[in-house]
């Protein structure tokens, strides 16, 4: 288990001791009768007395279904019949020497021109 140290950290505070227990500072509580008035808590600290920051742990997800498992499998399937779909494409478009930069885009089907459609109803 790793050690824990704390200190002071109130403006003003004479005490510059690390404390391997929290408690309260002895010289920034005021005590009335030998109870304490107003506590002054110490605050964690380093081993070399710079202030604590705590790390966040792995939070542990919900639990994947068997019917969420059944559709992430689909969906993977689905995609890697795709991307080979797509290089297949790819393949051949380099065997017939046609030129495909990433930059362009592949257009599917034809584009139709509203003039034209117009046209025709006429």
């Amino acid at each position: 288990m790793m050690t824990t140290y704390w200190k002071c950290n109130s403006e003003g505070c004479t005490d510059t001791v690390t404390y391997r227990f929290k408690g309260l500072c002895r010289s920034c509580t005021t005590y009335e009768l030998g109870e304490p008035k107003t506590a002054v808590y110490r605050e964690r600290v380093n081993a070399d007395g710079s202030e604590y920051h705590k790390i966040e742990g792995m939070r542990v997800g919900q639990f994947v279904t068997r019917r969420q498992k059944m559709e992430m499998d689909k969906q993977y399937s689905k995609d890697r019949k795709m991307s080979t779909k797509m290089r297949k494409a790819r393949q051949i478009m380099r065997e017939e020497g046609i030129d495909i930069s990433k930059e362009e885009l592949m257009q599917i089907g034809e584009t139709v021109d509203l003039e034209q459609l117009v046209g025709e109803e006429e």
